[in-house]
């Protein structure tokens, strides 16, 4: 007999309970979620019932395969919210990947609402949503280095000769931040950024004023929830919400920063990278806060958690920023992918242009990845 696949559907009753993974075999550990992620998913502000699926788990026969985590969400088209399963570590062993399984994973995540999506997904995974024909929203990714070493040692042998070229590299490196540092005071200059908990009324109703035809859900409570929540347990991980108000202390818009370190960023093979980035924004009047400002403000912040680098990917509305004169240089780019289910508005034609999207980075699960 052929060995058979099969997908198996989590809801969040089970995940609240504590799923019965001991029903499969699982010798790699697949299946089971860390405590931190499971915490953070039952906190879920936009989850709506016990039958919600929350993890899907593929097998080959009694053994486990395969594994993709749901996080709910909802994406404004015209008036209609439309709810979203946004797809999290996608994970199949690479000794199994003949069986298909990932497609298997993503396309029944697809089948089991009205929408799904997925928020800069891998090298490996994202040719799979392309060709789904998942709606596609690409975000140049630049890249501001702040420190030299796990670049260098990517080209650089290890040892010496990596220390040396580190060295020359971050005194260039230093330089440039002392001139970044006084452009920034000289452009910020009655305007600063606050550090706080929850989004202020103002701004929360300014959310719902956004411009596009296809917007992501956000909410005071959905932004609360991003910086209160974590997948795991490490401290240089860190999400912060910021205000940015002018002499007056009025509110011109928000930001949300992250940080995360990497055992290994990228297939570039960058080793023990901490990296920050601009991870959600909204400002209120461009003209009393351009975007170049509201990215010096953030890596400004960014630079007190000592990150070896600061990243931020431009949607559509931003496309016309000069992130080059900062110092940044573009590394590539970052996707948001979205299928609607038939029927859905997200289906519609005039909705298939992503340039017409309110978009940011921080979609989905992003802020936790």
């Amino acid at each position: 007999m052929q060995p058979r696949t099969a997908i198996h559907v989590l809801t969040r009753s089970e995940l609240e309970a504590g799923p019965d993974y001991g029903r499969w075999r699982d010798p790699d550990r697949l299946a089971p979620l860390d405590e931190p992620k499971r915490s953070t998913l039952l906190a879920n502000p936009l989850a709506q019932d016990g039958d919600e699926p929350v993890q899907l788990i593929g097998t080959l026969d009694d053994e486990v395969i395969g594994r993709l985590d749901l996080v709910r969400g909802a994406i404004d088209v015209g008036s209609e919210s439309v709810p979203c399963l946004w797809g999290s570590a996608l994970l199949v062993p690479e000794q199994h990947r003949g069986t298909l399984m990932g497609l298997k994973l993503i396309m029944k995540a697809q089948s089991l609402g009205a929408a799904a999506g997925a928020a800069g997904p891998s090298q490996l995974a994202y040719p799979v949503y392309r060709d789904l024909k998942w709606l596609d929203a690409e975000l140049p990714r630049y890249v501001l280095l702040r420190r030299s070493r796990s670049v260098v040692e990517r080209y650089v042998r290890r040892g010496l000769p990596a220390s040396v070229a580190s060295s020359v590299a971050d005194a260039g490196l230093l330089a440039h931040r002392g001139l970044l540092a006084g452009l920034r005071a000289a452009v910020t200059r009655g305007v600063r950024a606050e550090r706080v908990e929850a989004l202020p009324a103002e701004l929360e109703d300014a959310l719902g004023r956004r411009r596009g035809d296809v917007r992501f859900h956000r909410s005071q409570a959905w932004l609360r929830w991003l910086v209160t929540h974590a997948f795991e347990d490490d401290a240089r991980n860190r999400r912060a919400l910021y205000v940015v108000r002018d002499a007056q202390d009025a509110p011109l818009g928000y930001f949300l920063v992250k940080s995360r370190f990497y055992a290994q960023a990228s297939h570039r093979g960058f080793r023990d990278l901490h990296l920050g980035s601009l991870h959600d924004w909204l400002v209120l009047d461009e003209r009393a806060l351009p975007f170049e400002r509201l990215v010096l403000l953030a890596a400004a912040e960014l630079a007190r958690w000592d990150v070896d680098a600061v990243e931020v990917c431009l949607p559509h509305d931003a496309a016309g920023a000069r992130l080059a004169r900062l110092g940044f240089r573009r590394a590539g780019e970052m996707h948001v992918v979205v299928r609607g289910a038939p029927g859905s508005p997200l289906t519609a034609p005039e909705h298939a242009d992503t340039s017409t999207w309110w978009v940011r980075p921080g979609e989905g699960d992003y802020a936790f990845s």
